[in-house]
């Protein structure tokens, strides 16, 4: 009888230990998305996140469109410029020709584990066609304020 007393309160303290345990909140410190247009009219997106999880190998990432009709789902790139570190893709993007959805977008962040963080973003650009004519001879990159894009010549 002892030892099954011993055995309950052995069992009632390792579930009060290990309950007590917390993992840490998956946070994003920044949260950054652009649309772009490339030179052969490809439409698309910029997701990158300032995060404080460390490996970009336990990461994946979600993006629906406005209409929940177009979801991408995947394995985030790790970049560092000027000692940060950045996770998340460029390579979200539409079918040459066809235009981003605008609108309100979601994003979701998943850790292997389970913790995820969403956010909502909107987006919004204008003239695509002048940008495109206009920038038609360019070779550089740059950002439009007229039309809320940048500009991929590659």
């Amino acid at each position: 009888m002892k030892k099954r007393i011993i055995g309950a309160e052995i069992f009632i303290l390792f579930v009060l230990i290990f309950s007590s345990c917390r993992r840490e909140e998956v946070n994003i410190d920044q949260f950054l998305v652009h649309p772009y247009v490339k030179k052969d009219s490809t439409m698309g997106l910029s997701v990158f996140v300032i995060s404080n999880i460390d490996d970009e190998d336990s990461l994946k990432m979600q993006i629906t469109d406005p209409t929940g009709s177009l979801v991408w789902y995947f394995e985030p790139e790790r970049i560092i410029k000027s000692g940060v570190t950045y996770m998340g893709s460029s390579r979200v993007a539409m079918p040459t020709g066809a235009l981003l959805p605008q609108g309100e977008w979601k994003f979701l962040l998943m850790y292997k584990d389970g913790r995820s963080i969403d956010r909502k973003f909107t987006v919004f650009y204008k003239d695509v066609s002048g940008l495109l004519e206009r920038s038609s001879s360019s070779n550089s990159v740059f950002f439009s304020t007229m039309s809320n894009l940048t500009f991929l010549p590659r």
